[in-house]
């Protein structure tokens, strides 16, 4: 795919770099690091990323400077943070960070960015980005947290309803087996390994007998 960034146009050096950036397995690109964050390169595969076509889609779609790549929820917090992390004496001039995009289709997508800041002979300070789309990653991830609050949840309500209830019990409902068993009246037939219909049975057993 070729890439028609005026920044090469002309430069045997410069069509060289270009060159490399095509050759490069994910999104790269750079941009100046001054308030216009203007976009000097961005290689195919970033505006894949963008759901774009072409170059002209993605000037059309970012006005070709880094900020208009990012979320506008989330530019002030992104800057702020690769601010500091260049800031760092141990960061060696490197940053990253993570960020949602809206792509030319309208959807949010979440990216990460590993940056390198440094200068540019004849454009000054840039930034050198590598990209790439990490949603289903994040998404998972999510969805992790989620279901590890959801458990910490359920097994908070289990000690609480143990410490009051005559039985409680967790049974692997695709074994049918008692994995875990507590309470302040325990049966003989309440405990680990045993098969939750023995459990059920002998509770409902007992309940009929007491009324």
């Amino acid at each position: 795919m070729k890439n028609d960034n005026q920044f090469f146009t002309g430069k045997d050096f410069s069509s060289s770099i270009e060159w490399i950036g095509e050759q490069i397995p994910g999104g790269f690109f750079i941009y100046r690091a001054d308030e216009s964050t203007e976009i000097l390169y961005a290689n195919g595969a970033v505006f894949k990323i963008f759901g774009c076509a072409d170059l002209d889609e993605f000037k059309g779609l970012t006005g070709f400077t880094f900020r208009g790549m990012v979320h506008p929820d989330d530019y002030e917090e992104v800057d702020r943070s690769i601010t500091n992390q260049i800031s760092s004496e141990s960061s060696e001039n490197r940053d990253y960070v993570t960020y949602r995009i809206i792509r030319r289709d309208g959807s949010i997508r979440r990216v990460e960015d590993y940056g390198h800041f440094a200068g540019f002979p004849g454009y000054g300070e840039v930034f050198y980005v590598f990209i790439g789309d990490i949603t289903e990653n994040y998404l998972a991830q999510q969805e992790d947290y989620r279901r590890s609050n959801v458990y910490t949840a359920t097994m908070e309500r289990y000690a609480s309803a143990a410490d009051n209830s005559l039985s409680a019990c967790i049974i692997n409902l695709s074994s049918g087996v008692i994995e875990e068993v507590k309470g302040i009246d325990l049966y003989s037939s309440d405990r680990v390994g045993a098969d939750k219909d023995g459990f059920y049975n002998s509770r409902l057993n007992s309940f009929r007998k007491r009324v």
